[in-house]
């Protein structure tokens, strides 16, 4: 055997376990994932890394009407808005609704969904809610409602001033309650509540 042969030889033993290997610097890994952030109308304010929103809604029991924490991933999923936007923030626990104005001084704003309650039955509302309004206080409140033979509404309401601290708001006994609304009358342009944790229970 030539001495060039033996050389051709060498080489071929050399470069075929890198050539089982495959190529190098190839790229065939996915990149990482972005996250799309959350749907809303308002951007939301970064959340708690140690509180990550839950893969779905909260369970409701036979005899409750309602209970949203907000943990569903979607902004504010379910309820109707009036003059507001909003966007999910970390919470009392997990996320939390953060409902903000759309109009100028003395105007109302909030959110409300409709309730279908059992006939003859009697509930009451709690709702956490917490002030984050950048110069004035908010006065929330929390509203059950309930049509009347005559076509009018009673209302049961439970309102007051909201700390910067997280404080529940409980309504009066509603019978038949057939819709929830959750606001505030503005004091200042941009004036912002969180809500969390609303639940309308049979009494």
């Amino acid at each position: 055997m030539g001495r060039r042969t033996r050389l051709l030889v060498v080489a071929s033993l050399v470069l075929a376990p890198l050539a089982a290997c495959g190529s190098f610097g190839s790229g065939s890994e996915p990149g990482p994932t972005l996250d799309a952030g959350l749907e809303g109308t308002d951007a939301p304010t970064p959340l708690d890394a140690a509180t990550p929103p839950d893969a779905g809604p909260d369970a409701v029991s036979s005899t409750d009407l309602l209970d949203d924490g907000f943990e569903s991933g979607v902004n504010c999923k379910g309820w109707t808005l009036q003059n507001a936007r909003v966007s999910l923030v970390a919470g009392r626990s997990g996320l939390a609704c953060r409902v903000c104005s759309m109009l100028g001084v003395d105007q109302f704003f909030g959110l409300f969904r409709p309730l279908t309650p059992t006939a003859g039955t009697s509930y009451s509302a709690e709702a956490w809610i917490r002030d984050v309004s950048q110069a004035t206080p908010v006065y929330p409140f929390v509203q059950l409602e309930s049509a009347t033979a005559d076509g009018g509404t009673n209302v049961y309401p439970a309102s007051g001033q909201a700390p910067a601290t997280w404080s529940p708001f409980n309504t009066p006994v509603a019978l038949e309650p057939n819709r929830l609304f959750i606001g505030a009358q503005t004091k200042a342009l941009g004036d912002c509540f969180l809500v969390d944790d609303v639940s309308v229970q049979k009494q």
